[in-house]
């Protein structure tokens, strides 16, 4: 394959989006393969093996072709550290556990006075859990 040369700017926006459709890619992929289920969700497998082995396939070949795309147009990788990753994340699900406590949620409503401390002590210590990882 003869690799082409783009401008910078162009290398550039051509690279972020090939990496976010290849970020969804791995994100069907992840579902169909290791469905989550967790206490407040609950993914239901709606459609049939067949569909799912067809998929997985096509998925494949299109991470496929991005790497041949990436080679070609001489993209750029994006590099990722799992420790930065790990500190957004944390920072985010604080920042979530934050404005649920029972002081803030007072614009959905007065929270009733007598669950608030032990409310704000359950969700205190899902903050000190995060806050371990």
């Amino acid at each position: 394959m003869q690799r082409i040369m783009l401008s910078e700017n162009h290398r550039r926006a051509v690279s972020v989006s090939l990496c976010i459709v290849e970020e969804l890619l791995n994100e069907i992929e992840k579902v169909l393969n290791h469905p989550p289920d967790a206490s407040l969700s609950k993914m239901i497998c709606d459609i049939s093996r067949q569909e799912k082995n067809g998929t997985l396939e096509n998925i494949t070949k299109a991470k496929q072709w991005i790497q041949e795309l990436a080679h070609k147009y001489g993209l750029s990788v994006k590099k990722s550290y799992v420790s930065r990753i790990k500190s957004s994340r944390k920072s985010k699900m604080w920042e979530i556990l934050c404005d649920t406590e029972s002081e803030r949620l007072r614009g959905y409503g007065e929270f009733p006075p007598e669950y608030s401390q032990e409310f704000d002590e359950d969700i205190n210590r899902l903050q000190a859990l995060i806050n371990q990882l």
